[in-house]
C-alpha cells in the first residue's frame, strides 16, 4: 500500500495547482461517502435514526432548554 501512496504523491507533485484542487475535492467527497456508507451499514445507528424519526412524527420532542437541563 505504501508504494501506491508514494506513487500517488509523486503524480500529485507533477500536477498543476488547479488540478490538485480538483483532486482534493474528489478525495474529500470520497471520504464523506465512506463515512456515510459506514453509518448506513451500522444497524444500531440506523435503528436509532428510525426511532428518532418516528418520535419526530409523533411530536415527541423536547425543547433545547429541557435538553440542556438534562445533560
Amino acid at each position: 500500500m505504501n508504494s501506491v501512496k508514494d506513487r500517488t504523491k509523486e503524480l500529485i507533485d507533477l500536477l498543476p495547482s488547479e488540478d490538485v484542487e480538483v483532486l482534493l475535492k474528489v478525495a474529500e467527497r470520497l471520504a464523506e461517502w465512506e463515512a456515510t456508507r459506514e453509518l448506513l451499514e451500522d444497524k444500531e445507528i440506523m435503528v436509532s435514526i428510525k426511532r428518532g424519526l418516528k418520535e419526530l412524527e409523533r411530536g415527541d420532542t423536547i425543547s433545547l432548554e429541557e435538553l440542556r437541563k438534562n445533560v
